[in-house]
């Protein structure tokens, strides 16, 4: 049940920003939307860090006083952290004595940290409401966040085309989003002292200290090659990658992050209770996904190219090329995405971290070498697609062997390899 409420929350909120995609496709050209692609993507890197990672640890502990506790910890820190960032940005033409930002790119760098910092608060929230198994709450957060991102998205760009308009709808829609999850603060919201944040810190210490770390590098695999890409190629390539990114999104992120979403909470509640069904939960829930993410890699592969240039417009055309040649990278994230989070879950952060960092490298070397050697853009998609779908591979094998090494310490006690354990050890 908490699967098909989630589900159909997401396929509303992806249906709605694929409808907005076609609109904004016609109102702001590729460049202007390469601009917005590159700035929000460097959001997204820096919002993957401010609540240090500790929404992962909202689902350890046994007593939920504790897990609010955690939440409002990460909502302070996405807050503060976000702050510190826009300050640093601000301040960097003073330290380096390079010329003052024009008005427009304070706008942007303004835009970029208020949206970091709501999509940290959103993520902590939204994890809180997955450990409550509030998933009604989930769907509806997910589809009205869409549908008020467009709307304000659409309205703007009709009246000012261009990035800031496409940036401000974008923080509209996460503004609302936290607006409807604050029903996960039950009772009276009480702010941790500082010895409780310490406490907090030092007893979660392995997910500001590694994951943390571990997301930012995880986030810029995914948003590096737009940046990248319209360094080396130009903005409207950026363009191009930021709208394919945007419309394939729709599709994984339905059967892939839906899925994920509910597993998080029910794998959760396995794990504390050391159940070995663990394992086998895993197992299930990687059928449906390698299945649906190869129907899903298919369809794009074959369609794509057809369909884009008649719904996107000709200045869109590319996005099909590229939505074919990253379809094989789809079928890996679809299956391997969702299931990853088990990884920080049981201490395996290093794990992750390796996986990161290697990503992260084949993806900047893979477009590195293709510009060296004289390729085009398209070249590097197809690069792309086949490192996406190698390196999400490789995840979910790691994955596997994490939660079967966990099942084994749930029947074999004396080998201890859950974070519950090793946290609890450590208090």
């Amino acid at each position: 049940m908490g699967i098909a409420r989630v589900v159909s929350g997401t396929t509303a909120a992806q249906a709605i920003l694929l409808l907005g995609s076609l609109v904004v496709a016609r109102l702001v050209s590729p460049e202007s939307f390469g601009l917005f692609a590159s700035v929000s993507a460097g959001a997204i890197i820096l919002g993957s860090i401010v609540s240090l990672r500790l929404e992962l640890a909202i689902a350890v502990p046994s007593r939920r006083g504790e897990a609010v506790d955690i939440m409002t910890v990460a909502l302070i820190f996405s807050i503060v952290l976000s702050f510190i960032a826009g300050l640093g940005a601000l301040a960097y033409p003073a330290i380096s004595g390079s010329d003052w930002y024009p008005k427009s790119i304070v706008l942007l760098l303004a835009y970029g940290v208020l949206i970091a910092a709501t999509m940290g608060a959103t993520s902590a929230m939204t994890q809180m409401a997955l450990r409550d198994r509030r998933y009604s709450l989930v769907a509806t957060r997910v589809a009205v966040q869409a549908l008020v991102t467009v709307t304000a998205q659409v309205t703007l760009s009709a009246w000012v085309p261009g990035a800031p308009s496409l940036l401000a709808g974008l923080l509209t829609g996460q503004v609302a989003g936290i607006f409807l999850l604050r029903g996960v603060f039950e009772g009276d919201v009480k702010i941790p002292s500082k010895k409780q944040i310490r406490d907090l810190l030092v007893q979660y210490r392995r997910f500001p200290l590694i994951s943390a770390p571990s997301a930012v590098v995880n986030t810029m695999g995914l948003q590096t090659a737009v940046i990248l890409g319209g360094i080396l190629w130009g903005s409207a390539a950026a363009g191009w990658l930021g709208m394919t990114q945007r419309v394939l999104a729709g599709p994984v992120t339905v059967v892939g992050n839906a899925i994920g979403q509910v597993f998080i909470g029910e794998f959760g509640n396995l794990m504390r209770c050391r159940d070995p069904e663990l394992y086998r939960q895993f197992l299930r829930v990687s059928a449906i996904l390698a299945s649906t993410g190869a129907i899903l890699a298919s369809t794009v592969f074959v369609l794509a190219p057809h369909v884009a240039g008649v719904v996107l417009g000709d200045d869109y055309r590319e996005v099909g090329t590229f939505s074919q040649a990253l379809a094989l990278g789809i079928a890996g994230q679809v299956l391997a995405g969702p299931l990853s989070v088990v990884l920080p879950m049981l201490g395996r952060q290093s794990w992750q971290a390796i996986w990161d960092v290697t990503r992260l490298g084949s993806v900047v070397g893979g477009l590195l070498s293709v510009a060296s050697v004289g390729g085009g853009v398209t070249t590097a998609m197809w690069w792309l697609g086949g490192i996406n779908f190698t390196m999400y591979v490789l995840l979910w094998i790691a994955s596997c062997i994490a939660v079967r090494r966990a099942c084994r310490s749930f029947l074999y006690p004396g080998d201890p390899v859950t974070v519950v354990d090793e946290m609890r050890r450590d208090a």
